[in-house]
């Protein structure tokens, strides 16, 4: 089956730089064969590009998950500075935590919580 053929007007710069090409590269050995493969190349480029789109994509993806994630860590540590700061509290407070708290579980609505500091 014969290869369709297609006649083309280049500029003298674009000629030259495929004459040039036909030189430098031992694997190409006229002008049609270099024109091949600087559209192969512009093919692959423009497959490149689009994977680099969708990794750019994939790291903004993961650029934002990981900013959910520091954000729930910082949650994280606040509410862990706040129940160690209520165990810390004096009696009273955590009898308040205790007596607000009474509705919302039945399990820990049964016991009061100790005091550490026993005056």
């Amino acid at each position: 089956m014969a290869r369709p053929r297609i006649s083309a007007s280049v500029p003298e710069s674009l000629n030259e730089d495929i004459e040039q090409l036909v030189e430098d590269d031992e694997t190409i050995n006229s002008k049609a064969e270099a024109i091949r493969h600087l559209l192969e190349r512009g093919f692959e480029a423009e497959e490149l590009e689009v994977e680099i789109k969708h990794r750019e994509a994939r790291i903004n993806e993961l650029e934002n998950m990981l900013g959910e994630r520091d954000q729930v860590e910082e949650q994280v540590t606040e509410l862990a500075q706040t129940i160690e700061n209520q165990s810390k509290a004096p009696f009273f407070v955590q009898w308040w935590s205790w007596w607000r708290s009474r509705g919302n579980s039945e399990s820990e609505s049964r016991s009061m919580p100790e005091s550490d500091d026993q005056e």
